[in-house]
This record gives C-alpha cells, structure tokens and sequence, in this order.
C-alpha cells in the first residue's frame, strides 16, 4: 500500500507547489520587499518545503517518534520554517532530531524516577506546537518582512529580519534547552537536586529541580543549534562581512533561560500530588 501510495503523495505535493508558486508570483509582482534582497519564491525551494518536512513527518511516524497527530502537525511547522529560512529548519531538524535521540537515553534509569511510569517517547501535537509553534508564528512574520530568503544578522542594514530571526531562533534554542536538560539531567541517578526558587536540595524528581548536569546541558543545546544556524547561513550566505558568531553565545543563553523558565514554571504551574518529573 505504501509503495503505491508513493507516487499519488509526489503528484499530489507536485500540484500544490505549482499552485503555491504561481499566487506567489503574482503576489510579488505587486509587492517587493525594500530589503535589496530578492525575496520571491522559487518553484524548487516550494517543492523541496513541502516534500521534505512531509517525509521527516512520515518517517517519525513510521519510527515511533510522532504519533499521527505529531506527524499532522510537524509537517506544516517544518514547512513554514523552511520556506522562510532554511536556516530556521535547519536548527529545528537539529533540535527535533538530538531530542528523539536524547529521550531514548538511559530510557529505564528516566523511567524509574517518574511517578506512575508514563513517559512516552512518541511526540504528540501539543508537544510539536509547543516546541516549534511559537517559531513558526515569528517565521511567518518574517515572511511578511522579507519574503522567502535567508538574510544575514545586521542591525544597522536589515534590522526588523535580524530581531526576526534572533526571535525565531531563540524559541527553537529555548525548546531544545529545556529537552536537553530534561532528558540528560534525568538520566543520571543523582539522589538530590537544587531548587530553582530557594537553592535548596531536594530529592531528584521534584518540579523545579535542576543539576548542573542538565545546567549545562542546556547551554549546550542552545549552543548547539544556534551553531547548526550559523553554518547553515553561512553556505547559503558566504559573502557576510559582519561578524555572525556572537548567535552562538545568544544560542547558548537562550537555551540555559528557557530550561531555568521551565524549572520556575514546572514548580508553581505543575505540583499534581503524588507526580515528578526528571530533576534538571
């Protein structure tokens, strides 16, 4: 059944990608954007946002990484992140791709230190939205502002679509901050934690708990997929003159912020009787 489905899925993406492109053409040639930039989208880069997002989504699916309401819903987040800036899907394939990795980690030692012992590795749709919603809202904004294109970060020259991307970036860094430290601080059998709130030991499992493994491993999240970011702008962007690593250092924080927001929230918004979840 999947093979012969194969085609009709391809003829199907074929179609709407030519119907996308052809109101996007007339669309442009009424509007331009005063970046200097050409920011009007190509039949290629139309194909290649719907078919790749759609076979990632297939393929969790297939995989057990996505339930189907997660696969629903990846496959329109992944497609506007790509279409506006390769470099937004880019940093959330990274981000969608280590955290799948990170939950299976050490998946029985995390699994004895939750209540009730409901982890679930599938990703549902309200986790997909939650992590790559608020991106994806932003890249549409960017859209708005610049069209379909990757711009580099300057201030000075292309302000709006730098806080843009900043923006965006920022959301996917904070989401794999928070995965990244949830899953590794969860996974070391450490008997106490440190209270976000009071600095206080508490033992491991408890809402707002953090370790300085999962401290640094949000740092390193953030890090991480600020970097997937940078290289992949700087191939597609290899004649920017200012300096774009100073996102690596805005990726790091904005992954250690997220995790410590989480730990905060996790305290006060998520104190069910009797329910933990990994100390970070």
């Amino acid at each position: 059944m999947a093979v012969s489905l194969n085609p009709f899925i391809l003829a199907v993406v074929l179609n709407i990608s030519f119907m996308a492109w052809l109101i996007n053409a007339v669309y442009r040639g009424y509007f331009s954007d005063d970046t200097g930039h050409e920011g009007s989208l190509s039949p290629f880069r139309l194909v290649f946002s719907i078919l790749v997002p759609s076979l990632i989504s297939y393929k969790g699916l297939q995989s057990g990484k996505l339930d189907l309401s997660g696969a629903i819903a990846a496959a329109p987040v992944g497609f506007i992140l790509i279409v506006s800036n390769i470099g937004f899907f880019a940093a959330l394939y990274f981000f969608y791709f280590s955290g799948s990795r990170l939950t299976k980690f050490r998946q029985e030692t995390k699994k004895s230190r939750v209540a009730n012992n409901d982890r679930e590795s599938s990703r549902n749709w309200k986790q997909v939205l939650c992590n790559g919603g608020i991106a994806s809202e932003i890249a549409i904004i960017y859209m708005l502002e610049v069209g379909c294109q990757e711009v580099p970060l300057d201030f000075n020259r292309y302000y709006s679509p730098t806080v843009l991307s900043l923006a965006t970036l920022a959301s996917l860094c904070c989401a794999a901050g928070d995965t990244w430290a949830s899953e590794l601080g969860g996974a070391f059998n450490r008997p106490t934690v440190t209270l976000v709130v009071n600095l206080k030991q508490v033992p491991a499992g408890t809402n707002g708990g953090v370790s300085l493994v999962g401290t640094v491993s949000s740092l390193l999240a953030g890090f991480c997929v600020s970097l997937v970011y940078y290289w992949s702008t700087y191939f597609l962007l290899p004649t920017t003159t200012v300096p774009q690593w100073p996102l690596l250092v805005f990726g790091s924080m904005s992954g250690f912020i997220g995790s410590l927001i989480d730990s905060v929230l996790g305290l006060h918004c998520n104190i069910p009787v009797g329910r933990k979840i990994p100390g970070k």
